[in-house]
């Protein structure tokens, strides 16, 4: 329907309001010259106020109005009706009505008025109506009729029952996307009213009332109301405690129809008289009043206007109730389970299409077609209604997605721009296998007992393997023959090869979780991406292999804990090794073979592995070794087989061993700035230091072999620190013609600061104090070799103690040494 019955009504009202104010000029005239002729006297009907309040067994209602006269005569009245409502059901109404009433000579009362409604439903919504009522009151009887004509337009009220709510039909899903439309009703109703008692000296009076209704809206889906309605209310007039002119009345009411079932009220409403009564405006019961009407007539003109008490408003659902739900992308979607193959719903989603996995499914080999998305019903995946458009992101109803197979053939074969998200795969050759596939996700999935690898993919991958659970497979946990994606989050658990295998790494592989697998937790021939923030643990051999790190490649912010060899192995590192830790590994902590020329292994921790923190096998020139930590390991912190780059600013301490072993400083080799404290051994061990080899700035102490202890030094022993070592502070077996040691401090050594077995270099301009030997002490001083400008202080021994020179010793000083010999010569 329009709304053009409510425009009607709203027609009908102003016409109403018109007549009224024409009929107001003429009674308002003809009181005032009543007035003047009475002047004693006062207006006949004064205004009033109305409270009530009405409990039931559906809700409770509370109600304040006010009835105001402004024009009378005497048998006629014209008023304004105003009303405001509230219940415990969130619903207000407003009324604001213009009434007409006369005495008519037969000793009837004729009446007629007007309203504007407006309520506002539990809903929130608000709805409009006009309303019109005529009436017909004797002393004994009641008769009137009242029509209703509000804005009928639906307004939204929310989710219907049921809404969102999936199902299936055949082997696709529907969803129910009904919402809830509330419209008003037109209508009217109508009651006859019998005095049945009148008692007490007020003659107050009890008064039955019996009626229906009928109420509609022509809008599909709303079903109409027709229904009765009793009442019956006892008046109680005048009384002292409100006043002369007042009434209480105590109600009771009943009505049925069909859509609201049977609904109970009991209430009293309170009517006060507002003003002062003067002489003549009631008069006593039985007589007249000063204008000649009945009083017992008269103040039924006070009587409320008896009309429905709401704008009567339904809701009624709009929408599918099996609308077809397609995938995010717009495209069909299919369920597999126990009566429906997962290879029909493949064919029957097609291209492009999803299939969602419902409870157990078996298969002997399945193949993902472009563009396919397969999952469980418990994923996490946007659903679309075909024809409403509702969008939904969640679950579906079902079970978890399980697909079984035999290990003869691979469960699922992946095609391009395919997802498989949130099954469970049990079996198979493989779970999940597929060749050079581009842009496929495979997340969410938990993959056990197949007889080879859980994911095995061949050629070059460049989609996203992630949040996967991986365990107990004969082969691999996940393996891949070229990875350009992106491998996360997974985690591979009790494989019988590597929890993670990947030929070559262009992409990333970040944030796994390798452990107790047969062999190394994650393992890559060749990386030119990013190995990142993965853990490796409890694996039966290394944590992390990757055979050739490039220089593109980075290895970082890893973990190695407790595997059976190494916690990670680098056979070739021309990329960065760095940020890593390593710990409680049965090998070495940190295990790289050749450091080539642009490799840089930085910023790692290497501590309580069962031999070396860090075995490198050999640093090319231009290779780094900086900033890592060894400690409490049970061999060396840092054992180096041939340097030739640069180890600057380690850190080794309370190894179990030496703090640096380095069986040969090249020709370039740099070892600076590193730190050696309260390792079992020699802080610092040098097999062999070449000719342009340099150690300097190094700091020895608190260890309980030497500070530093270097088998044949050809190049330059400069600046270094060595103190409170348990054994020599530096040693030296032999200086060649090209050693030069300059610049170092020993101090507080238990035996002697600096100790030279064969000198052929340059000794000079070093200190040695406090230590509990020589200062100095050389067997044998050749005839190229050169002592000069040293400093002995304070030690328990001489100051310098030279048993063979041929050589030139000359400006060393030194004093407080418990043995002599200050000075040399």
């Amino acid at each position: 329907m329009t709304t053009e019955p409510f425009g009607l009504v709203r027609g009908i009202a102003l016409r109403i309001i018109t007549i009224s104010v024409f009929l107001a000029g003429n009674l308002y005239a003809e009181e005032s010259d009543l007035a003047s002729e009475h002047p004693e006297e006062g207006p006949k009907w004064h205004s009033t106020s109305n409270v009530q309040y009405k409990g039931g067994n559906s809700r409770h209602i509370g109600q304040l109005g006010f009835t105001i006269p402004f024009a009378q005569n005497e048998d006629t009245l014209l008023f304004l009706d105003f009303r405001g409502r509230i219940d415990d059901q969130d619903t207000e109404e407003f009324n604001l009505g213009l009434a007409y009433r006369k005495l008519l000579p037969n000793e009837w009362i004729f009446g007629a008025y007007g309203f504007f409604d407006r309520n506002t439903t539990a809903y929130g919504n608000e709805f409009d109506q006009g309303t019109v009522g005529f009436e017909f009151l004797s002393e004994d009887w009641d008769f009137r009729v009242n029509g209703y004509l509000p804005d009928l337009k639906g307004q939204d009220a929310g989710l219907a029952p049921g809404f969102g709510s999936i199902s299936t039909i055949g082997n696709q899903f529907v969803i129910d996307t009904r919402r809830l439309e509330e419209r008003a009703y037109y209508g009217g109703d109508y009651e006859i009213g019998k005095r049945v008692v009148v008692f007490g000296e007020n003659e107050n009076e009890v008064r039955v009332f019996g009626g229906g209704y009928y109420f509609d809206n022509d809008a599909p889906g709303y079903a109409y109301i027709a229904g009765a309605r009793v009442r019956i209310e006892a008046r109680l007039f005048d009384l002292a405690m409100f006043g002369e002119g007042s009434r209480v009345t105590l109600c009771g009411d009943v009505q049925w129809d069909q859509v609201r079932d049977t609904q109970g009220f009991g209430g009293i409403a309170i009517q006060i008289p507002i003003g002062k009564w003067t002489k003549g405006s009631l008069a006593p019961i039985g007589t007249s009043s000063r204008y000649g009407g009945l009083t017992n007539l008269g103040r039924r003109m006070y009587d409320p206007i008896i009309r429905d008490i709401d704008v009567v408003s339904q809701s009624a659902s709009i929408g599918n109730a099996a609308d077809l739900l397609l995938d995010e992308e717009g495209d069909p979607l299919f369920f597999a389970n126990s009566d429906y193959s997962l290879n029909s719903a493949i064919a029957s989603a097609g291209e492009n299409g999803s299939v969602t996995v419902n409870g157990e499914v078996t298969t002997s080999g399945s193949t993902l077609l472009k563009g396919q998305r397969l999952n469980s019903v418990t994923s996490i995946q946007t659903v679309v209604g075909a024809e409403s458009g509702i969008r939904i992101t969640g679950p579906l109803p079902g079970d978890q997605g399980v697909i079984k197979g035999n290990s003869v053939a691979p469960l699922v074969t992946i095609a391009n721009r395919t997802l498989v998200d949130g099954l469970r795969f049990e079996g198979g050759s493989s779970a999940i296998s597929g060749s050079s596939i581009e842009n496929a996700v495979i997340r969410k999935n938990i993959i056990t007992g197949a007889s080879g690898d859980g994911i095995s993919l061949a050629g070059r991958f460049t989609g996203m393997i992630v949040n996967n659970e991986v365990s107990s497979n004969s082969g691999n946990g996940i393996l891949v023959e070229i990875n350009d994606g992106t491998i996360q989050s997974n985690t591979a658990d009790s494989n019988g090869v590597d929890g993670i295998g990947v030929g070559t790494n262009y992409g990333r592989l970040q944030d796994n979780i390798a452990k107790l697998n047969i062999d190394d937790g994650i393992d890559v021939e060749t990386n030119e991406g990013t190995i990142a923030g993965n853990s490796a643990m409890l694996n039966l051999d290394d944590g992390f292999h990757v055979e050739i790190n490039m220089p593109d490649g980075v290895i970082r912010e890893n973990t190695a804990g407790l595997n059976g060899n190494d916690g990670f192995y680098v056979s070739s590192n021309k990329g960065v090794v760095g940020n890593n830790r390593s710990v409680s590994n049965l090998h070495d902590g940190f295990h790289v073979e050749i450091n080539g020329p642009s490799g840089v292994v930085q910023n790692n921790t290497a501590s309580q592995n069962e031999v070396d923190g860090f075995s490198i096998g050999t640093v090319q020139n231009g290779g780094i070794i900086r900033n890592n930590t060894a400690n409490l390991n049970e061999s060396n912190g840092f054992y180096v087989t041939a340097n030739r780059g640069i180890l600057n600013e380690n850190i080794s301490e309370s190894n179990l061993a030496g703090g640096f072993i380095i069986e040969t400083n090249g020709l370039d080799g740099v070892l600076q700035n590193n730190t050696a404290s309260r390792n079992e051994s020699d802080g610092f061990y040098v097999g062999t230091n070449h000719g342009e080899g340099i150690i300097r700035f190094n700091t020895a102490n608190s260890n309980k072999g030497d500070g530093f202890y270097v088998d044949t030094n050809r190049g330059t022993l400069n600046a270094n620190t060595s103190s409170s070592n348990l054994s020599t502070g530096f040693q030296v077996e032999t200086a060649s013609s090209t050693s030069v040691i300059q610049n170092n401090e020993a101090r507080l050594n238990e035996e002697d600061g600096i100790f030279v077995v064969t000198n052929q270099g340059v000794i000079r301009s070093n200190t040695s104090s406090s230590n509990l030997g020589d200062g100095f002490e050389i067997t044998t001083n050749t005839v190229d070799g050169k002592v000069r400008v040293n400093d002995a202080n304070d030690n328990e021994g001489q100051g310098y103690r030279i048993m063979t020179n041929a050589g030139a010793v000359t400006g060393n000083t030194g004093t407080g040494n418990t043995g002599g010999v200050n000075t040399a010569p």
